[in-house]
């Protein structure tokens, strides 16, 4: 199994281009299409609540520094 550059990985993730990623670790591991599927679904929905949790805490402190300033 060989290793695929982290930088590879993020490039491709955070582009959207999911099925050339697909491609890379199908290629480059012992993975199946298959399994490699379920490992990029995984974390799809794992993005995907992560970044709304992210959201949601940037906004509070959106709010909470404007409360502040109105505050002042």
């Amino acid at each position: 199994m060989n290793s695929i550059p982290m930088e590879k990985i993020q490039f491709l993730w955070e582009s959207g281009q999911v099925d050339q990623l697909m491609e890379l670790i199908v290629s480059e591991t012992d993975l199946t299409y298959d399994e490699t599927k379920r490992v990029v679904l995984f974390f799809e929905k794992y993005d995907k609540r992560h970044y709304d949790e992210k959201s949601i805490m940037t906004k509070n402190i959106m709010i909470k520094t404007q409360l502040l300033q109105n505050h002042m």
